[in-house]
């Protein structure tokens, strides 16, 4: 209840910030009650005999990490995806079709990633390699995207895309295998569940967040960016296209609009909401590379015993032979 009364004050702050600003009487009252149920949470779950998340999880250095890099890779990823759509399809005037096939590339590497990742050979490969190997994919997928033009070439994409996607479909896997891994037989329901949950919630606060980075973007480079001359003189009318911009609208925007003023500021929209999209794009790609790294760092101190990693990876190899 009180951690779910903080996640949904968080993202509502996400979300309001665009329209009200940060420093907004709403904006303000919802980061505080995110504080305050997210610390009132933690602090009773502590307290408690039986917490919902056994100590002997939450204890684990390399479990917290675990945790964190579901959270993050699956933020990162489903977040500037949600973007991505909404630019191929309102900025670049694709069908739902043609900007769905984009992604394919993405759905099929994660899907062959999580079908031969658990198995040999792949499945000897240590867990903790394979969650850095994960995000630096799944980063490296969507910063490779920043280098395309306002186009976005659809091999470019693709192949963006399938990093991304291969990154995702790893860390499926080796996360969910490194929940079984750190947690007694008696604690392994608890355990994935956990690791599921934080990806939900990832993609949840991800999609908020970098909505939030993008209308910001956007709306900034509407108000540095030049208009043509006597394309648009209504200040509310202006208004209305910076937060047409802003929401993702793209070249929908302009609707409503002479056609000769639409085709003025064809070019300004198009530019404004690329950059808005490169925004996020970069950001995700150097967070989620700078965690890459900050994970490899501590979990390169963490130890998995022998009866954990090794027997584990034996297990699945012999499950496999026999299935």
């Amino acid at each position: 209840m009180t951690l779910g009364v903080a996640l949904a004050s968080l993202i509502f702050a996400f979300i309001r910030i665009n329209i009200a600003g940060w420093t907004s009487a709403d904006v303000m009252i919802a980061f505080v009650v995110f504080m305050m149920f997210l610390t009132s949470g933690i602090y009773m779950e502590r307290r408690r005999q039986y917490p919902l998340v056994p100590r002997e999880l939450t204890n684990q250095m390399t479990f917290r990490i675990a945790a964190l890099a579901a959270f993050l890779s699956n933020g990162l990823l489903v977040g500037a995806s949600a973007l991505l759509a909404l630019y191929f399809q309102n900025t670049l005037e694709e069908s739902p079709l043609t900007a769905g096939l984009r992604f394919l590339p993405l759905s099929v590497l994660a899907f062959l990633a999580g079908v031969f990742g658990g198995r040999p050979p792949f499945v000897s490969i240590p867990l903790k390699a394979q969650v850095v190997l994960s995000l630096t994919s799944t980063s490296l997928g969507l910063g490779t995207l920043v280098l395309t033009d306002e186009s976005m070439p659809a091999a470019a994409t693709m192949f963006s895309l399938a990093l991304a996607g291969l990154g995702m479909g790893i860390g499926s896997v080796c996360l969910s295998r490194l929940a079984l891994v750190l947690a007694a037989p008696s604690q392994a329901g608890v355990s994935a569940g956990v690791i599921n949950t934080m990806r939900q919630i990832g993609a949840s606060v991800g999609v908020a967040v970098f909505g939030a980075i993008f209308s910001h973007t956007a709306t900034a480079q509407t108000n540095d960016l030049q208009l043509p001359a006597g394309a648009v003189e209504d200040r509310g009318l202006l208004a209305e296209l910076s937060d047409g911009i802003a929401s993702g609208e793209g070249l929908h925007a302009l609707s409503g609009l002479p056609v000769d003023v639409q085709n003025q500021l064809r070019n300004f929209v198009g530019t404004a909401s690329y950059r808005g999209l490169t925004s996020v794009l970069l950001c995700a790609s150097v967070v989620g590379l700078v965690v890459a790294v900050a994970t490899a760092v501590l979990l390169s101190r963490q130890n998995l015993s022998p009866q954990h990693d090794s027997a584990h990876t034996a297990s699945d190899a012999d499950e496999y032979e026999s299935g």
